[in-house]
């Protein structure tokens, strides 16, 4: 009888804290890593480095679905309306956090507050490209160029409202510049333009241009990043430009989880990224790829998330407001 009243006792308890029982066993099976953009691409890249993580970390499988669409908003909706169990999972860009919901309307959805920040994952740095041929040697001639010429000067992008497009807005703002905005389906189509002369410049990911530079096919004329770039020590930074003080234009990722997914669940995901094991493990990884793993948890990358909404919401309101 004794044993009878303990036992049912302990399904009682059981019974009124289920959280604190799924938050023991969490993860416990498979996590959903959506990928809110084609395969191939660095941000697909960034979703499998993820999901591995993931693997290696909780023992759990992670499956990554690509959702492609609207600027990454099509994955980034459907992880807004999954279940806020923490088993779906989203690889967010400054594109579908920040600025496509002021120039997609129709994104039935918004990113701040349907979905809660888990960590920051990665950054990749941009720069300032021109062809090999170009007259331009230095970022210096490129701005006296887009200030002096009657009609400035024509640049490539990604696509609209990506972030290789608002670098170049927060570029030309800054330096009060004549510019003219020709967006492609990504950089790969806009560096081959820009190669045979139809563009003049690109601030693209140092990712997709890379292979260029090296084979001597672009120059690099800055980079986009506070400061220079251990690769190229020589390039200066965009911010050390008179009159562009502060300028800074990477591309980042990071996890995101639906509104509502349980705080301990996040916190769990959260110190996984940041921990020392995480920065060790997935360092040299990130690095090989082209990018910088940043490992940092919610709470540093919620306050990263205000310092970009400060940064492009004003450019994505004028740029909306223009169309």
């Amino acid at each position: 009888m004794k044993n009878s009243f303990f036992a049912a006792l302990a399904v009682s308890a059981s019974m009124l804290c289920p959280a604190a029982a799924m938050a023991d066993q969490y993860p416990d099976r498979a996590i959903h890593v959506i990928a809110p953009f084609a395969p191939g691409g660095g941000s697909d890249i960034a979703a499998r480095q993820f999901g591995q993580f993931l693997t290696d970390q909780f023992k759990v499988d992670a499956i990554v679905e690509n959702r492609p669409g609207a600027g990454g908003s099509v994955g980034a909706r459907q992880v807004a309306k999954a279940a806020s169990d923490g088993y779906t999972l989203l690889l967010g860009t400054m594109g579908n956090q920040i600025v496509n919901q002021y120039l997609l309307p129709d994104m039935n959805f918004d990113p701040a507050e349907d979905l809660v920040a888990v960590g920051w994952f990665s950054n990749v740095p941009n720069v300032l490209v021109v062809r090999s041929d170009s007259p331009f040697k230095t970022a210096e001639e490129l701005i006296a160029a887009a200030k002096d010429r009657p009609n400035g000067l024509i640049y490539g992008s990604g696509g609209m409202g990506t972030s290789t497009h608002l670098a170049v807005e927060l570029f030309g703002d800054m330096g009060g510049l004549k510019l003219t905005h020709v967006p492609y389906k990504g950089s790969a189509p806009a560096i081959v333009d820009l190669i045979g002369g139809r563009v003049d410049f690109l601030i693209d990911n140092l990712i997709s241009s890379e292979t260029q530079i090296k084979s001597g096919r672009l120059r690099v004329l800055a980079v986009a990043t506070k400061e220079r770039l251990a690769a190229y020590p020589d390039v200066p930074a965009i911010s050390e430009l008179p009159g562009f003080e502060g300028y800074q234009a990477v591309s980042w990722t990071g996890i995101f989880a639906p509104k509502g997914t349980p705080p301990d669940r996040i916190d769990i995901l959260s110190k996984a990224m940041s921990s020392e094991h995480a920065r060790q493990d997935m360092s040299g990884k990130v690095a090989a790829t082209g990018a910088q793993y940043v490992g940092e948890g919610a709470g540093r990358f919620n306050e990263f998330l205000v310092e970009e909404r400060g940064r492009w919401v004003p450019i994505a309101k004028r740029l909306a407001a223009s169309n």
